[in-house]
């Protein structure tokens, strides 16, 4: 660009040395033919080489600047301040539209992409509030919110491509890190839809699932010890051979290659007690907003048709946050809030459960999985919501995946 350039620039000198010289021909012309020296075509080609000369210095300035305009061409400026993070073209090396040649790092604010599978893209808004956490910053976890949701499927992964922005700072973020982003919609997902509860109870899905089946033994009340390819250890010393193991449980006191992974959990208290009568008299959920409260939730179980009737409502309580209470303090406190908070009084305690594993404390959390990611070992899958995220659904997806990789295998 810079050769041309100043060949254009010769160009214009030369061409504008030709108009001066066909103007001062054309004075010189001009003067001989008004004295009667010379002829009129004479006049007239003197004009006209003087048009072509002052056409030719015009194209020629037009020229430059062109040329001007290609080295500037050559110029990439930042559209803000910032640091590159690295260049992937070389001096003199020809250069494509649209290629890129570097990359820059600027501003505060970082963008993360993913992709979503289609079984969970239409509960992802534009403006949803997510958390992220970085595998390299052991602590930590980072707001964020969702600046795009793409329209249309990604072929090349399967998934709906989503742009995340973090809106916190810390400067140990680093282009490049790789990141979990949490979309908290579970329980959205939960509220928005239908909950139903069995007529006998939780109990009854076991038990519905089990009728269906007619070659198959259930062993209950049986510790296992280990779990190994091609075989099950009971802590009785006996050992069942078995072609495919699926464990639906935490499976690191289990699998000798899982052990020190070890899932965290998160605990809550279920207090269950007998009222005269229903604040909430429609099947609802009522969930306690105020903050530092000791009650999550209340619901009565007695707003539903179940197989025994009672004169007297069964109210459960959820506790998330015990407060390190004793049991007769964590009563009393629960006793209080309900007279207090929703207007329930004279309430008698029935029942109360520490229920320690309540759900899988997970960072990384998905909604989908191909049944072959449900294979820990030859023999030995890995199913539960320990492997997606903390919900019935979630167990229910990962138990079907994994039992697909074992028909698959064993046909």
């Amino acid at each position: 660009s810079r050769l041309n350039y100043e060949s254009s620039i010769e160009e214009k000198n030369s061409s504008e040395s030709q108009m001066n010289t066909a103007k001062l021909n054309l004075n010189r012309v001009k003067k001989l033919y008004e004295k009667g020296s010379s002829a009129l075509s004479d006049y007239e080609d003197a004009k006209n080489s003087y048009r072509t000369s002052v056409n030719s210095f015009e194209s020629s300035k037009r020229s430059v600047a062109i040329q001007k305009d290609q080295i500037q061409f050559g110029y990439l400026y930042a559209p803000a301040d910032g640091a590159i993070a690295s260049v992937v073209a070389e001096v003199d090396e020809n250069v494509t539209p649209g290629q890129a040649i570097g990359v820059l790092n600027s501003g505060t604010a970082i963008e993360i992409s993913l992709g979503l599978p289609e079984s969970v893209i239409n509960a992802v808004k534009k403006g949803m509030k997510v958390k992220v956490t970085f595998s390299a910053l052991k602590e930590g976890e980072f707001n964020a919110i969702i600046t795009e949701v793409a329209p249309a499927l990604d072929r090349d992964t399967s998934t709906y491509p989503v742009t995340v922005m973090v809106t916190d700072t810390d400067a140990r973020i680093k282009s490049g890190m790789a990141a979990n982003v949490m979309f908290e919609f579970v329980y959205k997902m939960f509220g928005e839809g239908n909950a139903a509860l069995p007529k006998h109870g939780i109990e009854a899905i076991p038990k519905q699932l089990f009728g269906k089946l007619k070659t198959t033994t259930c062993i209950l009340n049986t510790k296992v010890k280990s779990v190994e390819n091609g075989s099950i250890k009971l802590e009785s010393g006996e050992t069942i051979k078995s072609n495919f193991t699926i464990i639906a449980t935490q499976a690191s006191g289990l699998v000798s290659n899982l052990k020190n992974q070890a899932t965290q959990w998160k605990s809550c208290d279920t207090l269950y007690f007998e009222v005269s009568k229903r604040e909430i008299k429609k099947p609802l959920i009522g969930l306690i907003a105020a903050p530092g409260a000791l009650i999550n939730n209340i619901f009565y179980h007695t707003s539903l048709k179940t197989s025994t009737t009672s004169k007297k409502e069964l109210l459960s309580v959820t506790v998330v946050d015990n407060q390190n209470l004793t049991n007769k303090q964590l009563v009393t406190g629960v006793q209080k809030e309900l007279k207090e908070l929703c207007n329930i009084d004279s309430c008698t305690f029935i029942k109360q459960y520490n229920i320690q594993m309540a759900l899988p404390n997970l960072k990384d959390i998905q909604y989908e999985m191909l049944p072959s990611e449900t294979r820990l070992t030859e023999t030995i899958f890995l199913a539960g919501d320990t492997q997606l995220n903390g919900s019935l659904n979630a167990a229910m997806i990962a138990g079907e995946r994994a039992a697909l990789e074992v028909i698959h295998l064993a046909s």
